[in-house]
């Protein structure tokens, strides 16, 4: 996984494969943090057997929210009229 990450020249998302009570996933801002992110999860075990098998995927950088009409995305979660 670390030999992946210093290869890729892009921003990407490591991801703990098993159940980690919401706090298995990494946006990482570059590749320090997520090498970080790979020994916290595989080595360190921060989040126990949850991190036994990890995901490394590129980040995507656009919302996939649609805009409202109000153009924030937070409207489209309110369910209303905005």
């Amino acid at each position: 996984a670390l030999t992946y990450v210093r290869r890729q020249k892009r921003s990407l998302v490591v991801k703990a494969d098993g159940l980690a009570a919401g706090k298995g996933v990494v946006v990482a801002a570059d590749e320090a943090e997520a090498e970080r992110a790979i020994l916290d999860m595989m080595v360190r075990k921060v989040h126990g057997s949850a991190g036994d098998r990890i995901l490394v995927e590129e980040r995507l950088h656009r919302s996939l929210l649609p805009p409202s009409h109000s153009g924030t995305t937070l409207d489209f979660w309110k369910g209303g009229d905005g």
